[in-house]
């Protein structure tokens, strides 16, 4: 057709007879594509559509996201914790674990801490600000291995003196640094262990 056109014109014939089969022709182009468009996006539709039902059921029936779920969670974590505070309190019933007040600290290192060198945490308890020239081998105290010795050291702890002062909430402290054995300092009484070893190596009592 659009070769006759194209011939008819380059003679200079009547382009008339050709008029109503090109319009034809192009509405007929332009309604094929038209519906093309309109079922794709209506299937698009019809797509998304079937895909928000779907979720919404999902959400609706799922016990991960109703509302129910949010205080299981809570009460988990709630006897996790009560099941960790049920194994200190044991531990300290077992071994007779005493922590010494923030007052017994200070009159232990009351010397050091005039002259400055310790001072006294809120949490960790008396600690130096540099290692000492003569610090003790904690790994003497059963449960403190190498690595624990550095960790305990960098906060400024090398004296049997300093553990046999801790206070509770040091000893809470320091258990965070034992996280598979959060019980040992009260089990395996450090504070104990630290006075019987800093009598042995200095002759005084703590």
């Amino acid at each position: 057709m659009i070769d006759s056109v194209l011939l008819a014109a380059s003679e200079g014939r009547d382009l008339s007879d050709y008029l109503i089969p090109i319009l034809f022709w192009g509405f007929a182009v332009a309604a094929l594509v038209w519906l093309v468009i309109w079922l794709f996006l209506l299937g698009d539709d019809d797509a998304s559509l079937s895909a928000e039902s779907a979720q919404t059921e999902a959400s609706s029936t799922s016990p991960a996201t109703s509302p129910k779920a949010a205080p299981a969670e809570k009460v988990e974590t709630a006897t996790t914790l009560d099941d960790e505070e049920a194994e200190v309190a044991a531990a300290i019933a077992e071994s007779g674990f005493v922590a010494a007040s923030e007052d017994e600290a200070a009159k232990t290192f009351s010397g050091e801490l005039d002259s400055g060198l310790v001072s006294q945490d809120p949490t960790y308890g008396i600690v130096y600000g540099s290692a000492p020239d003569d610090p003790d081998d904690l790994k003497r105290i059963k449960g403190v291995a190498k690595v624990l010795e550095g960790r305990l050291n960098s906060v400024g702890v090398y004296k049997f003196k300093q553990v046999a002062v801790w206070t509770e909430a040091a000893c809470l402290e320091f258990r965070k640094l034992l996280p598979s054995f959060k019980d040992r300092i009260y089990r395996d009484n450090w504070i104990a262990q630290a006075k019987e070893l800093h009598e042995e190596k200095y002759g005084e009592s703590v």
